[in-house]
């Protein structure tokens, strides 16, 4: 296992996160709809399996903390120590979750 952390890089908005490993034999999650907020870093270091090369391999999902029709998903792949940087910049609004609201 190797750690890495999660940042933020909204400067303006706290983020809903979702970070998912998928090195495993099914995809875990690893961190689920935390709250990090507006240019920070998750507090805790997050656990991923590492692959024969000593990558990571994760996907996450951002979402706006004060608007549930903006989230973003992305994949990375850090090195031990490494940080995945995380933001809805460039998003599209969900147009079925703003119907529910």
């Amino acid at each position: 296992m190797i750690s890495i952390t999660i940042h933020n890089d909204d400067f303006d908005s706290d983020l809903f996160v979702k970070v998912v490993d998928l090195n495993t034999a099914g995809p875990v999650i690893v961190l689920d709809s935390q709250r990090v907020l507006a240019s920070s870093d998750y507090p805790q270091s997050v656990q991923v399996q590492e692959d024969g090369n000593g990558y990571g391999n994760v996907e996450w999902t951002a979402v706006k903390a004060n608007d549930v029709t903006v989230q973003k998903t992305g994949n990375d792949k850090p090195q031990a120590g490494g940080t995945v940087h995380v933001t809805v910049f460039g998003a599209h609004v969900s147009q079925s979750l703003k119907d529910k609201r």
